[in-house]
């Protein structure tokens, strides 16, 4: 996580300035609604490096585990932030887009052809979640996702590809039908709820579980040797048999009882949390071929996204 550029974004988003003064060191005007995070202050110095923080004493040094960078990112789930932003394009152009639709489709350049072409603002929203690992400690990490309004698919690392954007809409090309919001989220929550799962699962099953159930076993397994040994004594009583075999059950059970709170100590609960979304409106391509394949022949819509510079469909 690039922690400058969240805590500007998160500050900005709030409707406070913050402004770059050097290397990992920013001045930041506090909206009113974060003064109380600020304690009060309508203006601070924010360093995000230890040597820079050094340097200026009279900055606060954000980093993990912080108090500061703690409650900025608890700030959004609180508020509920969104934000739009318009993706910038550099060239809105598609070179030989029949080659490219038939790989894409495997089809032969005979089977298709293109009806309609137009260019469209496709929303895509990037969303932040938060996932909680409970079990002796609390371990949270960050998560982005981006889902694709128009397919109903998702991407990870969609940032990776470089998106410059405006946050005032400055075109007018139409958007196509999407996906609701809610059912993105849905999208979005149960992929990163899935690794969550998976992530916990893992975790549960760290040797360290494993070594303190073979030891509570084998302590248990020598006291029951012991209370055998006791039985097969020569000369003891039925009544004495009879109590040693009470407290051969109750080993049992206590064994029992002792691994059931030492794998609850150990297993690992997953709890997943929107931090906020934002949605990019990315200039696509529309394409409305009509095939005539056999097996496929019909009319179908393909997008051209200028951001991955690939067709989807």
């Amino acid at each position: 996580m690039d922690l400058q550029q969240y805590v500007t974004e998160v500050i900005e988003a709030a409707g406070g300035l913050v402004m770059p003064v050097e290397y990992a060191l920013c001045y930041a005007l506090i909206p009113e609604e974060m003064k109380e995070i600020f304690h009060g202050r309508e203006e601070a110095s924010l360093a995000f490096d230890y040597e820079t923080a050094q340097e200026n004493p009279e900055s606060e040094f954000v980093t993990f585990g912080s108090y500061l960078l703690d409650s900025l990112m608890r700030y959004p789930s609180k508020k509920a932030i969104s934000l739009l932003r318009y993706a910038v394009i550099d060239k809105i152009g598609v070179s030989n887009p029949e080659d490219k639709i038939m790989r894409k489709l495997n089809l032969r350049r005979a089977g298709f052809k293109i009806v309609k072409e137009q260019s469209v603002l496709s929303p895509w929203i990037l969303f932040t979640l938060k996932t909680v690992y409970t079990s002796d400690e609390i371990i949270e990490q960050i998560e982005k996702i981006w889902v694709d309004t128009v397919r109903g698919t998702f991407v990870e690392h969609m940032e990776d590809f470089g998106i410059f954007y405006n946050t005032e809409l400055k075109s007018d090309l139409m958007v196509p039908d999407t996906l609701e919001i809610k059912d993105a989220y849905k999208t979005a929550y149960d992929v990163i709820k899935k690794k969550a799962e998976a992530k916990a699962k893992r975790l549960s099953a760290d040797k360290k579980l494993g070594r303190e159930i073979e030891r509570i076993t084998d302590y248990y397994e020598d006291l029951q040797e012991e209370n055998t040994r006791r039985m097969e004594r020569k000369g003891i009583s039925e009544q004495r048999i009879a109590e040693l075999k009470d407290k051969s059950a109750s080993l049992v059970l206590e064994r029992d009882h002792q691994i059931r709170e030492m794998t609850a100590k150990y297993s690992v609960k997953a709890e997943v949390y929107l931090e906020n979304g934002v949605i990019y409106f990315i200039p696509e391509k529309e394409y409305t071929i009509n095939i005539t394949d056999k097996g496929m022949a019909g009319e179908r819509k393909l997008y051209y996204n200028h951001i991955i510079k690939d067709i989807l469909d």
